[in-house]
């Protein structure tokens, strides 16, 4: 480096220090002096700019049934804020807004329909004053606590006390927007759909552990992060006169959740087991459809006794541990079967009283003995095959099975169960779903009751996962609630079936087993009853035989522990079963705990499933019962048919080549919607035309329609609909012919 490059490098270095310096003398007084002198002033005005902030809440995503009905969605509603500084308001030092105050009483008295003008009148002079007497403070104020629908909050807008004369509302109103939860079908599922908190949940150390909107249970609690989605940030400032308020991030909605769910299935499901529980006066009960090869839960009631005598969705029973009953027979019988220890036709004597110790080894004298459904009649099933002792559900037959099999060896029982499947985790989209708890038992007599229900605790839905893999030809899937999540319309995860176990069991035993389920309700075995003195039939499932479809499953009957002991007065009692027989589709348990009925047992909950698969066999075939039965013993019935529109009738008649015989001449007029009821005669389907004009401002006639036809027609009078059930329309809460307003609600409930 030659010496003029030096001497320039080293005056370059010399003006950057000077620069450095004077940057710093200028600079850093500067900073002192914002943040000593001007520091208040600009910290208020941070704080000023961030409490003019606030969150827009993202609309919570939807939850659909399978076949993308509604079941819940965000019902927007709205409180509106009247600006009482608006340059209009305060026009000509505030005499036109006392010259049109009356107007704007006028409206909101109209449209909220809970105070008259007069009080409106004085409640706004009254704020209007408040507010410009105020030098602090907001300049808005709601003109009603009240929320107010879309169509009501564009009736105030669209009024003459906020037209371009008046108080235009562009210049007055704000809105502020509340999403509710709403459920179109009631409270079908509502358990297992969910519920969300209506305020924010804290701790006891006061920070928020949940927000208002977020997820409380069921599916809505589950998938919360995938509804919930994004909320945004809106900014107040002041502009053109009045507030304005810009969003600075736009929110993003939820995403949807498609569910598992059939919604008609699923009023079966409920109908079937309220109807029950009301009869025999239980504490609570649960029903769970699922679909065989998917594992898909078709439908799932958890209801509970309420104060008031009715029953409600108030828990998820379905996931909640309790000891099985006999429904683990089943299981017992497998793995000892799996284990090659036993064969299906060895013989067992349970006896002829219905109770027994068990040769002392077991039961102590200070031990309650072991006893069979029969000791009710003083007989005992005497010497019966081991699958026998199973549909005949004898717990003394099951007991000396599995401690004759395994002995002291608790452990390989316990291997085994779990190599089936029974106590692997994977279970519904439940944050609260509860795992089985199966415990190495401590003695001989606690084993023995464990092999038919007692010492193990099973949740309902793991129950019906182990029946429905012996229906699934031993494949066991994961039970599950939702098909897919969808984000815009557009599918973005889709949810395949999960296998939890290729093969719970060997295809020999598989077999076996699936003989002894259909013979638990099929078999007309019978023994003589020494106490009676008479043969009695030992098949404990009867009550779930149909004409309509061939059931196959296992009755389950427990004691409930009151005061730590098993009280022989209150039982929980079950039945878990699939259909049909011959190509199972469907898997159906039904538990009811604690029914006040004498002589309750599991019997009892047979005849739910059976009404539960007789419905979903007719409902899926489009067919009464009685086509079905005329159908399996030869003869072939005519379809029902829902009233409907006359063309979409007469095109399905025209496809499958059935006759029609027209009641009255079809005539047609302007907008006139013609629908047909249909009815069976000799062959044909007679058809009576009923005309519909939704044009004249009267309620139409929707009786006998189904949900698409009824919605359509109310809606286009410009009605809102509440739908109830499934089905066709058996009632409407607005005679038809009644005039009616835009906006008006009407409840109609589907059968």
């Amino acid at each position: 480096m030659n010496n003029n490059t030096k001497t320039f490098a080293k005056f370059y270095t010399l003006i950057m220090i000077l620069m450095g310096i004077i940057s710093f003398l200028v600079i850093i007084p500067r900073i002192l002096h914002l943040q000593f002198i001007e520091g208040d002033k600009w910290r208020a005005l941070s704080e000023q700019v961030e409490k003019s902030r606030y969150p827009i809440e993202a609309p919570r995503g939807n939850i659909y049934s399978h076949d993308m009905r509604l079941l819940v969605t965000t019902i927007p509603s709205y409180y509106l804020r009247f600006d009482f500084k608006a340059n209009i308001v305060l026009k000509d030092n505030g005499q036109f807004f006392y010259d049109n105050v009356d107007i704007l009483a006028n409206t909101l008295s109209d449209v909220y329909h809970d105070h008259d003008q007069q009080w409106y009148r004085e409640m706004l002079i009254k704020t209007y004053k408040r507010i410009n007497e105020s030098k602090k403070g907001a300049r808005t104020a709601k003109l009603n606590d009240k929320r107010i629908s879309h169509s009501q909050m564009l009736k105030i807008k669209q009024s003459e006390a906020f037209d371009k004369k008046h108080f235009y509302h562009v210049n007055t109103l704000s809105v502020d927007t509340i999403y509710e939860r709403r459920r179109p079908y009631g409270q079908l599922a509502q358990r297992t759909l969910g519920n969300i908190y209506s305020q924010d949940q804290y701790n006891s150390d006061l920070t928020r552990i949940y927000r208002r909107g977020s997820g409380q249970n069921g599916l809505e609690n589950f998938f919360d992060k995938n509804l919930r989605g994004s909320d945004g940030i809106q900014q107040i400032v002041w502009a053109y006169g009045k507030d304005v308020r810009l969003n600075v991030i736009d929110p993003i909605p939820g995403n949807d959740i498609i569910t598992t769910l059939d919604i008609d299935l699923q009023d079966i499901v409920e109908n079937e087991l309220e109807k029950k529980l009301r009869l025999m006066g239980g504490k609570w009960g649960c029903a769970i459809l699922m679909e065989v090869n998917t594992g898909g839960i078709l439908a799932c009631a958890n209801l509970g006794l309420a104060s008031d005598g009715n029953y409600y969705e108030n828990d998820n029973y379905a996931a909640r541990r309790v000891e099985p009953g006999s429904t683990m027979k089943t299981m017992s019988i497998m793995a000892a079967l799996e284990d090659g220890l036993i064969q299906m036709d060895d013989i067992i004597d349970t006896g002829t009283t219905g109770s027994m110790r068990l040769n002392d080894r077991v039961s102590s004298k200070e031990e309650r003995p072991i006893t069979d459904w029969s000791a009710r009649f003083h007989s005992g099933f005497g010497k019966i095959r081991i699958e026998e002792a199973l549909y005949a559900s004898s717990n003394i037959g099951i007991a000396q099975v599995i401690l004759n099999a395994y002995g002291k060896n608790y452990d390989k029982y316990l291997e085994r169960l779990e190599e089936m499947g029974i106590t692997d985790p994977r279970s519904i989209e439940l944050n609260n779903a509860q795992e089985p708890l199966l415990k190495t038992p401590p003695a001989e007599f606690t084993f023995a009751t464990m092999s038919y229900g007692y010492y193990a605790e099973l949740p309902p839905i793991y129950t019906i996962r182990y029946y429905n893999a012996i229906a699934n030809n031993g494949k066991m899937v994961r039970p599950h609630l939702c098909r897919a999540i969808a984000q815009n319309g557009k599918i973005i995860e889709e949810f395949e079936p999960e296998v939890i176990r290729n093969k719970i069991c060997s295809n020999r035993v598989l077999k076996q087993i699936q003989s002894a389920l259909e013979n638990v309700v099929w078999s007309d075995k019978e023994v003589w009853f020494e106490g009676e003195q008479k043969m009695h039939r030992i098949a404990t499932g009867t009550a779930a035989r149909s004409k309509l479809v061939r059931i196959a499953g296992k009755t389950g009957t427990v004691q409930l522990l009151v005061n730590k002991t098993y009280s022989t007065q209150r039982h929980r009692i079950s039945f878990c079963g699939y259909f049909p027989v011959e190509d199972p589709k469907y898997t159906c348990l039904v538990v009811i705990h604690d029914p006040v009925s004498p002589g309750a047992g599991g019997s009892d909950c047979a005849v739910v499933v059976k009404n539960i698969a007789e419905r979903t066999i007719s409902l899926k075939q489009r067919r009464t019962p009685q086509q079905i039965a005329a159908i399996n013993n030869g003869a072939q019935g005519l379809p029902s048919i829902k009233t409907g529109y006359e063309q979409a009738i007469y095109q399905v008649q025209k496809e499958i080549d059935i006759s029609r015989e027209d009641v009255t001449a079809k005539k047609r007029g302007t907008r006139i919607l013609s629908f047909q009821t249909s009815t069976e005669n000799g062959g044909h389907l007679q058809t009576s035309e009923r005309k519909i004009n939704t044009d004249n401002g009267l309620v139409p006639n929707v009786l006998g329609m189904g949900a698409k036809d009824a919605v359509y027609l109310l809606e286009r009078t410009g009605m809102s609909v509440n739908m109830h059930g499934a089905g066709k329309v058996v009632a409407q809460s607005i005679a038809p012919g009644t005039k009616t307003k835009k906006g008006t609600i009407i409840n109609i409930t589907l059968r």
